[in-house]
């Protein structure tokens, strides 16, 4: 079985974007702060899902403002801060081609 290179679900794809505003409350810088910014900034279409290994991963650690990022599941994305102290850590399931929020600093 191949693992799902993106992520999405829903008519526009937006399970990424839901996943990681569920993790911050809903405190989102101004440059991702909605489904279509979100998808400016990875370059992508307005319905394209987002591949967990897009080269601006990192970059949104950078964005997200002291943070780090781990996808988890059908494929893995480790933190570019990995062993490094940062305030927030978000984890991020991949299932089936469709991102949830797992948790906010491991809880």
């Amino acid at each position: 079985m191949a693992v799902a290179e993106r992520g999405g679900a829903g008519k526009h794809n937006d399970c990424l974007f839901d996943a990681i505003k569920t993790l911050t409350n809903g405190h989102l810088p101004l440059r991702i702060s909605s489904p279509y910014k979100f998808k400016q900034f990875f370059g992508v279409g307005r319905s394209d899902p987002i591949p967990w290994n897009h080269p601006k991963m990192p970059e949104l650690e950078d964005v997200l403002n002291d943070c780090k990022l781990y996808i988890q599941g059908d494929a893995n994305y480790i933190s570019k801060f990995e062993g490094i102290k940062r305030r927030n850590t978000y984890y991020v399931n991949l299932r089936n081609g469709h991102y949830t929020p797992k948790s906010h600093n491991g809880r």
